[in-house]
Formats: structure tokens, sequence, C-alpha cells
């Protein structure tokens, strides 16, 4: 992945930039999958599936800090109750 870049990860769930754009996607299994509820289907773990699994779901780098705290916080909660 060489136009994406990590800036946070936490569990499974990972911050990336490219360029000015930010997004928040799950990482499992050498596998990329897209935030939303449902059946959501891996993609491989290169730009191209990185793309797939953010879609149009880019936004600022303040939005995407947030969405990712957010999720991280809601993660960890549930994994400390089902302890």
């Amino acid at each position: 992945m060489r136009t994406v870049k990590i800036v946070a990860e936490h569990a499974p769930f990972v911050l990336v930039r490219q360029g000015n754009r930010y997004a928040v996607v799950e990482r499992r299994n050498a596998r990329f999958y897209e935030l939303r509820g449902g059946v959501r289907t891996p993609v491989p773990m290169s730009d191209s599936g990185f793309a797939s699994a953010v879609g149009d779901n880019w936004c600022s780098e303040s939005t995407a800090r947030h969405r990712f705290a957010d999720i991280v916080t809601r993660y960890t909660e549930l994994a400390e109750r089902m302890r």
C-alpha cells in the first residue's frame, strides 16, 4: 500500500490517510472490511482493496479521528463486557 499511510491503529481498526483525505477501516486476517452493519465482504490488503473498503467514506482528519476514537471506545467497552 504505497499511497495509503497508517496514522493510528487499535485492535482491528485502522485510521489511514491518503493525501489530505482520511478514513477508518477494519483490518482482520490480512483483509480490509468497510465499517458498516450487515454482511461485509473482505477485500485484499492493497491500494485497490483499501479503496474498495473505504468507498466514498473519505473525510477530514478531525472527523476521521472522531470516528476512530468512537469505534475504538465501543470496541473496548464491548470486549470488557464479554470477559
